[in-house]
């Protein structure tokens, strides 16, 4: 699996280290608190709705914790971790939201009055580069997302898993482990599968020693032949 860079004339201007330093999540919210912009630093629990598609979106959420799904018609897009943001892809005032957002792992995050955020940024010279990098990144995942569907089943069960354990696994002792809030049903829905498809195709992986046999959680194997650990060195995050 390989990711694709959106390659813009900004990034001619800007290397992609300085645009991630200067304009990303964190220099973002510093951005914001020097500005004095009010926020709520609040806990959400899991199963929560937090936005909803087709609906005015007032709240921006810098996300500090959790993670939550993006879905679009019942079909989970993309997901979203710690130091990302939910809310601003769409950001005109009165532009519905794209994707409905799922709390699928508790999240803390720091939430703002999205007027406030947008006013805040367009004051600044430079503060459309703030809402240029935010949008970049998403637009890689929903590339990279395009690339996986093209494969058939077992190859896009593998190519979500292996996304999935870079951005969101822990590794350990040659495992890597995908968080439990990412059960058959969520990567069957992201990888357009049938939950019974990805529990056989489970099995094949287990046999091929691509995964390790748990029935908690996916645990990718690093000395795996086909495993992520051969294709990460040309990995570059969307996020």
């Amino acid at each position: 699996m390989r990711w694709k860079n959106m390659q813009s004339p900004f990034e001619d201007l800007y290397s992609k280290k300085v645009l991630e330093e200067e304009f990303g999540y964190k220099r973002f919210l510093q951005t914001l608190n020097n500005n004095k912009i009010p926020y709520k630093k609040i806990r959400i629990p899991k199963n929560t709705v937090l936005l909803t598609e087709n609906t005015i979106n007032s709240r921006v959420y810098f996300i500090e914790k959790g993670i939550v799904s993006l879905e679009k018609e019942q079909h989970v897009v993309s997901f979203l971790g710690a130091n990302q943001i939910a809310g601003l892809n769409d950001y005109f005032m009165e532009e519905a939201n794209v994707y409905t957002v799922n709390v699928i792992e508790p999240i803390t995050a720091y939430e703002f009055d999205k007027e406030d955020v947008i006013c805040s940024i367009i004051g600044m010279q430079e503060g459309w580069l703030y809402l240029y990098l935010n949008n970049r990144n998403h637009e890689n995942v929903l590339i990279e997302k395009c690339n996986i569907m093209r494969g058939n089943g077992e190859s896009r069960l593998k190519n979500s898993l292996e996304q999935l354990g870079e951005f969101f696994g822990s590794e350990n002792e040659g495992m890597l482990r995908i968080p439990k809030c990412f059960t058959r049903k969520i990567i069957a829905n992201y990888a357009n599968l049938s939950v019974r498809s990805v529990t056989h195709l489970c099995g094949k992986l287990i046999e091929s020693g691509f995964l390790a046999e748990n029935s908690k959680s996916f645990v990718l194997l690093k000395n795996s032949k086909d495993s992520w650990e051969e294709l990460q060195p040309e990995a570059v995050s969307p996020y």
